[in-house]
C-alpha cells in the first residue's frame, strides 16, 4: 500500500482555488522536449523530474470548427402506456454500463434490477432483484463494466456487497465492499481494463482493489486525492439537518486510466494530472482557458435559489465539472454548468487537445453519468413529464475514428 508521498505529490500551483487561470512559465524548465513544433496550439515539454508537460491552446474559445457535434443513434425507453413490466419501462436510472460487444446494461434503482439491451436497443435479459439472496439487491446504487475482463460489477449498499456477474447475467462472486461500510450513492467505482476495482474513500483517499483467485476483494493500493476546502450551507430541519456545499465551490475529481493510473484535479483550474499509486506524478495536461467570473444576476438567482448570501459564494466559476475516461484511453473534460452534461473537451490519451464535442440532448449526470465508449457517449434523458430514456450519442467521423497519440 502506498500513499502519494511528499517527494512526488501533484504540482499545487494549479490545484489550489485561487478562482484565477494557470499561468505556465516555460522559462523555468529545467529540461525541454517540444513535439509538434509546427503546431502552435500545443506543447509538449519534459521537465527536469521526467514528468510530461502538454500545454494546449483553447481552440474552442477562438473558433467553433473545433467543436463536434455528437449524433444520436439510439433511443431506449417509452412512456408506461399500461406497460409497467416492459424492459424498456424505466422507474428511476442510477448507471448505465456499455460492454465490449456494445450492450448496454440499465441500472434502475426503483426496480432493483439491471436491464440488458443488445447494440440495437433489443431488451435481452434482466439481472438481479429484489432480495437478500445471491445476485439481489437491497439496494442498487450503481454498475461498472470491466472489459478483458468481461465482469459486470454492481454495487448494494445496504447489503455492503460488491456483486459481479458476466455478460449472460450468471452471477460470478459477491464481496463484502473492501473494508469499511461507507460508499458513494450514486456508486463512483470505476475499473481498468484488468481486474482492478477503484473507489472513494471518505477523507479524500482513492482507493484500488484487486480480487484474489478466490474471488476475494482485497484493497492493493491508496492514493490521496486533492483536497478542497469547501464552504458549505445547511439544510432541512433541526431534527435532521445536512451540509450542502456552497454553489459553484471549488472541489476534486478523479478518473481511472485503462491502464490503471489516476487523472486528478481541482475544477478551480484547468490542468488534470495523470498519477501512478506509487504516488509519481507522470503527465500534466493544462488548457490556457481563463475561469469565468460570477456576478451579477446569475450570482444573485443562484444565492436565492439556495438561501445563502450572495456574498458566500465563490467569486470565479469552476472551469470544468468532471473527469471521463473511455476505453481507447481519451480523457474527456465536462464543461458547462447545471444537473445535465451537454459538452465536453477531448484530448488523446497523450493529452494533447482534439476538440469540443457538444451533445444533441441534455444528458442527466447527477442520477446516471453519462458513459464515455469507444466513439460513442450514453447517458440518459428525461421529457417534461420526467419519463426516462436512455440515447446512445455517436461521434462522427473525423473524431471517432482518430488515432489516440501517446502510450497513456
Amino acid at each position: 500500500m502506498s500513499l502519494l508521498s511528499s517527494r512526488s505529490r501533484i504540482p499545487t500551483g494549479g490545484l489550489l482555488p485561487t478562482g484565477g487561470p494557470a499561468v505556465l512559465a516555460f522559462a523555468i524548465l529545467a529540461a525541454t522536449s517540444c513535439d509538434h513544433a509546427g503546431d502552435v496550439s500545443i506543447r509538449v515539454d519534459t521537465l527536469s523530474g521526467g514528468r510530461v508537460l502538454v500545454s494546449n491552446l483553447d481552440r474552442a474559445a477562438v473558433s467553433d470548427s473545433a467543436t463536434i457535434r455528437l449524433l444520436e443513434d439510439l433511443r431506449i425507453g417509452r412512456a408506461v402506456d399500461g406497460q409497467r413490466d416492459s424492459p424498456d419501462v424505466f422507474g428511476s436510472i442510477v448507471a448505465l454500463a456499455i460492454d465490449d460487444a456494445g450492450r448496454i446494461y440499465v441500472a434502475d434503482y426503483q426496480s432493483s434490477d439491471i436491464r440488458v439491451f443488445d447494440a440495437t436497443g433489443s431488451p435481452i435479459r434482466r439481472i438481479g432483484r429484489k432480495g437478500e439472496g445471491p445476485g439481489e439487491f437491497q439496494f442498487l446504487s450503481g454498475i461498472a463494466w470491466q472489459q478483458q475482463a468481461g465482469i459486470l460489477w454492481a454495487m448494494d449498499p445496504v447489503r455492503h456487497r460488491l456483486i459481479a456477474f458476466d455478460s449472460t447475467g450468471t452471477l460470478l462472486l459477491e464481496n463484502r465492499h473492501g473494508d469499511y461500510t461507507f460508499t458513494s450513492i450514486p456508486w463512483k467505482g470505476q475499473v481498468d481494463s484488468t481486474r482492478l476495482l477503484f473507489d472513494e474513500r471518505p477523507k479524500d483517499v482513492l482507493v484500488r482493489y484487486r480480487v484474489l483467485p478466490t474471488g476475494k476483494i482485497v484493497v492493493s493500493d491508496t492514493l490521496h486525492l486533492p483536497s478542497v476546502e469547501t464552504n458549505t450551507y445547511a439544510v432541512g430541519s433541526k431534527a435532521a439537518r445536512a451540509l450542502n456545499p456552497v454553489p459553484m465551490s471549488p472541489f476534486g475529481v478523479w478518473a481511472v486510466t485503462p491502464g490503471g493510473n489516476a487523472w486528478l484535479a481541482v475544477t478551480s483550474s484547468y490542468e488534470m494530472h495523470e498519477v501512478t499509486f506509487a504516488g509519481d506524478t507522470v503527465r500534466t495536461v493544462e488548457m490556457r482557458r481563463s475561469a469565468s467570473r460570477l456576478a451579477g444576476r446569475e450570482r444573485d438567482s443562484i444565492a436565492a435559489a439556495v438561501g445563502v448570501p450572495a456574498r458566500r459564494l465563490p467569486t470565479y466559476k469552476p472551469v470544468f465539472w468532471s473527469l471521463n475516461t473511455g476505453p481507447d484511453g481519451r480523457l474527456w473534460v465536462e464543461v458547462g454548468a447545471g444537473d445535465v452534461a451537454r459538452s465536453w473537451d477531448v484530448f488523446d490519451r497523450s493529452g494533447r487537445y482534439m476538440g469540443r464535442v457538444e451533445s444533441p440532448v441534455a444528458l442527466q449526470r447527477s442520477t446516471a453519468r453519462p458513459v464515455i465508449g469507444a466513439g460513442t457517449v450514453t447517458g440518459v434523458v428525461e421529457d417534461a413529464v420526467g419519463v426516462q430514456y436512455v440515447v446512445r450519442l455517436r461521434l462522427p467521423g473525423q473524431l471517432a475514428h482518430a488515432t489516440p497519440g501517446g502510450s497513456g
